[in-house]
């Protein structure tokens, strides 16, 4: 297990149907606890620039 601080404000909710995003609130610290696993899909996400964008579909109206 890592820490990353503020790996959370690099990550948004996308929802496919709509194309809707929802970043984290302003405040947020955002740090993040991952399992680094052994294709390091975690660490080279963090050496890009850009967002990493999912949806959880079990949560009908996401929200913070």
């Amino acid at each position: 297990m890592k820490i990353k601080k503020r790996l959370g404000l690099r990550f948004a909710l996308k929802n496919p149907q709509t194309g809707e995003i929802k970043f984290e609130a302003k405040g947020d610290v955002g740090d993040g606890l991952y399992y680094e696993s052994k294709d390091k899909l975690i660490s080279k996400i963090i050496k890009t620039k850009g967002t990493g964008y999912y949806w959880l579909s079990d949560i009908k109206d996401p929200h913070w």
